[in-house]
């Protein structure tokens, strides 16, 4: 039912100047490229901490975007952006998108920093653990409304050492991409399983991130570019009647499997168009029998504490917190905070909290050179409860990020290449990273136990390139490569390595779109 009376709502706005409400998938470099546009104080129409973004708002702000005040490279950058992004067109149109890539890494992880030597992977080259991947979405729109079908094919999936396999074992299949929505500039609403990040494109989300595996979600959206409401109430995976995840908690019977849902909520306000100001709180609810819960799909429902107000049915675990960003000039400033509820004001518990923010100076060097400094913190305790099934995560992925008690210091300078070589761009960077024992997906930590860094924390410091080449939007090409020092490896105590650790990635997407003709 309230899924029925949104749509409703959203069908009677007036859409005499909608357009199609398909969403830009999340991979490949689309959303790269529109940060570093507002970096330089462009594209200010899109909300900078959101994704995925519709090609009805990309059009629009394509459209805003005036080229006469753009440098050689930034104009280079926005006519890429012009070729990714499918004008709008009157009447009912079809689109079809084939992609497919690979990952190649001595690594077990896409992440070089974190070095992991779990078991072999399914394909490998040599040294080299490879993982292939191919996409497929097929879509219609028409007006305000679009409807996608989407599908996945990761091996990777299938090796992650971190989270539960989440394909078919024979082909290693995936619905994943796969929306239906209606928009317009004032409301949308969306239901599907796209990925989603509520952040920097360059950075963590701490409540809403791209880390775990797209999830079936409904997504609403209210207001416009000064002032919106966005909420997401989201299905996850059920766990156990112990706690334990496995993926298969259908195979339990019905009384005993743990349901779980997911519900965020962001309140949006740009007095300016070079800042943004984001109030968020988060809710994770679980018990037997649970389902889609009113009062949590309300906002404010954390912040007014109606999630522990009698009666309540099932378990839950509230997050609060917000984003700042500006823009003024070359400099970006970004921030976000996550509390676990308000344990940080209470001296009984070490504080529950995740924080990241972001610095970046763009244009240096004649417009070539973005250089910027980037801080991420997350206790020990945050995104874990004394419920296991109460853990921040979909299928052991962590819904925001994943991994917890760390401290992550990154500097680095992106150099723009293009005029050399169009579409290349270099990134030297310096990484260090503190690590502690304790994991988000593990019990509840007692409150003797420290705030941050558990144990005999691992310190690694990288020193690495990024580079990155995508001439067109239809192929890209990413390599990371670098060398990691670290120090109490595998958190035990005067054990050093030094490792070069590296990730390639390449992929491919072909686009077709046409009218669909009248009968």
């Amino acid at each position: 039912m309230p899924v029925r009376l949104t749509l409703l709502v959203v069908l009677l706005i007036p859409a005499a100047h909608a357009q199609g409400a398909r969403l830009a998938a999340a991979d490949g470099p689309l959303y790269e490229v529109v940060e570093r546009l507002q970096r330089r104080g462009h594209l200010l129409g899109l909300n900078p901490t959101v994704a995925p973004h519709s090609h009805a708002e990309l059009d629009r702000a394509l459209a805003a975007l005036d080229t006469a005040a753009l440098g050689p490279v930034e104009r280079r950058w926005a006519a890429w952006l012009r070729r990714a992004v499918p004008r709008a067109a009157d009447g009912p149109t079809a689109r079809v998108e084939v992609g497919g890539g690979t990952f190649a890494t001595n690594n077990e992880r896409l992440e070089p920093l974190r070095w992991t030597d779990a078991e072999d992977a399914v394909v490998q080259a040599g040294p080299l653990n490879v993982y292939p991947n191919l996409a497929l979405r097929a879509s219609l729109a028409d007006g305000p409304w679009a409807v996608t079908l989407g599908a996945r094919v990761d091996v990777f999936y299938e090796d992650d050492p971190d989270g539960l396999d989440v394909v078919n074992k024979s082909i290693f299949l995936r619905n994943q991409e796969s929306a239906v929505g209606v928009e317009t500039r004032r409301a949308a609403v969306h239901v599907g399983n796209p990925a989603r990040h509520w952040g920097l494109p360059s950075g963590e989300g701490l409540f809403v991130s791209g880390n775990p595996r797209p999830y079936p979600a409904l997504m609403v959206r209210l207001g416009g570019e000064r002032l919106s409401v966005r909420s997401l109430a989201a299905q996850l995976d059920a766990a156990t009647a112990d706690g334990r995840f496995t993926g298969r908690a259908g195979d339990a019977p019905r009384e005993t499997a743990l349901r779980r849902y997911l519900y965020a909520h962001r309140i949006d306000w740009r007095p300016r168009p070079w800042l943004a100001v984001t109030g968020i709180e988060s809710m994770l609810t679980s018990g037997p029998g649970a389902s889609l819960s009113l009062p949590a799909m309300a906002p404010l429902a954390v912040l007014s504490f109606l999630n522990d107000t009698p009666p309540v049915d099932d378990a839950n675990n509230g997050i609060v917190g917000g984003m700042l960003w500006v823009q003024r000039g070359p400099v970006t400033l970004a921030g976000q905070l996550a509390m676990d509820d308000f344990d940080l004001f209470n001296d009984l518990e070490p504080p529950s909290l995740a924080l990241t923010g972001q610095a970046v100076v763009a244009g240096l060097a004649g417009g070539r050179v973005d250089a910027g400094l980037d801080l991420t913190v997350v206790t020990a305790r945050t995104y874990s409860t004394l419920l296991p099934e109460n853990n921040y995560v979909y299928a052991l992925r962590g819904l925001g990020t994943q991994f917890s008690d760390f401290v992550h210091l990154r500097a680095g300078a992106d150099v723009y290449l293009d005029d050399r070589v169009p579409g290349l761009a270099l990134r030297p960077e310096v990484q260090a990273l503190w690590q502690g024992e304790a994991d988000l997906r593990e019990p509840f930590l007692p409150n003797d136990a420290p705030a941050i860094l558990v144990g005999d924390a691992e310190r690694t410091l990288r020193a690495g390139l990024r580079a990155s080449y995508s001439p067109a939007p239809s192929v890209w090409l990413r390599a990371n490569l670098g060398v990691n020092a670290t120090a109490n490896d595998g958190w035990v105590r005067g054990r050093d390595a030094v490792r070069f650790v590296g990730l390639v990635e390449g992929g491919v997407r072909i686009a077709l779109g046409a009218r669909v003709p009248e009968l």
